[in-house]
């Protein structure tokens, strides 16, 4: 059970990302483990970004989640490990992640700590990678901003859903 989402667009430059989520359930397998990754200046084949991955052990008692990876991939390699400052990973907890990207740097906050300041001037620009395989996570308020992400107004018209529509019916009030 695994997948793999890549958001945005490969010419983002610098940008932030920012989100909670919260680790519902973990599934046992023959690996024994999860791995849960979050990818900035990410390529559309996720196999090129900055990644900050969380590992774990899993047993039939459930998952111990067990630590930080923070490294860069290009093109399908491993090209450089990132140093990581530890912090608790709790199950059914939420945890916010905060990714800064600005020109060569590279900073990561867990729940408004930094555990990741590092230099490295190799990629450029490229959008977001998600990676889970064996666990169900919650994901929320999901923010990315930046000079080169575009604004995007996403309208809702609601005369098509079914409370405003059955509010019309109802009380014989229509646009």
């Amino acid at each position: 059970m695994g997948s793999t989402v890549f958001v945005g667009d490969t010419n983002w430059k610098d940008y932030e990302l920012e989100f909670e989520f919260k680790i519902v359930e973990t599934f046992v397998n023959p690996c024994k483990s999860t791995n849960l990754a979050f990818g900035v200046r990410s390529d559309d084949a996720s196999d090129t970004g900055f990644f900050l991955g969380i590992l774990t052990k899993n047993d039939a008692d459930g998952a111990d989640w067990e630590r930080f990876l923070c490294n860069q991939w290009v093109q399908g390699r491993k090209t450089a490990n990132f140093p990581v400052v530890h912090k608790d990973i709790k199950q059914k907890v939420w945890h916010k992640i905060r990714m800064v990207v600005d020109g060569a740097s590279y900073q990561v906050f867990w729940n408004d700590d930094k555990i990741v300041n590092s230099q490295n001037a190799t990629l450029k620009e490229g959008g977001l990678t998600f990676y889970l395989i064996n666990a169900q996570i919650h994901f929320d308020n999901l923010r990315i901003t930046g000079d080169t992400i575009p604004d995007r107004i996403l309208v809702i018209d609601s005369r098509a859903k079914f409370t405003t529509t059955w509010a019309t019916i109802k009380t014989g009030i229509s646009k």
